[in-house]
């Protein structure tokens, strides 16, 4: 909830998903700008989640987080489209930064997004954290 709270002190509409499947499923609802993925998800893990988003959308930023601490795994994430990644513990302050840095680099791909616009969304293990800037901010 910290990571909800957080994005919510920014601006952003957090939606929550606390499993992989539900967050596929809120992607095939309303696709984000940004996601914050946790790899480890019960019913689809997030390498799963991962590959399901990168067909449905090749150039949504996606920030995985994990508590999994070997290179093998954080080089199959960043492989398989993971723009960034942070390894737990990690400080919600170095996340923030990490999430504007993503959507930077996305509204330059995309030439398209703006501050009033743009997004994050997220999942993770319960709870999981969507979150999109409102419009009304």
């Amino acid at each position: 909830m910290f990571l909800s709270r957080g994005l919510e002190a920014d601006g952003h509409r957090v939606r929550l998903a606390y499993d992989g499947a539900a967050a596929v499923e809120a992607f095939r609802q309303e696709m984000p700008d940004l996601t914050i993925l946790d790899l480890n998800m019960p019913i689809k893990d997030g390498e799963q989640v991962l590959e399901e988003v990168r067909a449905m959308d090749a150039d949504l930023p996606v920030l995985v987080l994990t508590a999994r601490q070997e290179v093998d795994t954080r080089v199959r994430c960043l492989d398989r489209g993971a723009d960034d990644l942070m390894i737990k513990p990690f400080s919600l302050h170095e996340l923030r930064a990490r999430c504007r840095l993503c959507c930077a680099a996305s509204a330059r791909r995309a030439c398209c997004c703006t501050p009033a616009t743009s997004s994050l969304t997220g999942w993770s293990t319960p709870p999981a954290a969507q979150a999109s800037r409102s419009s009304s901010q």
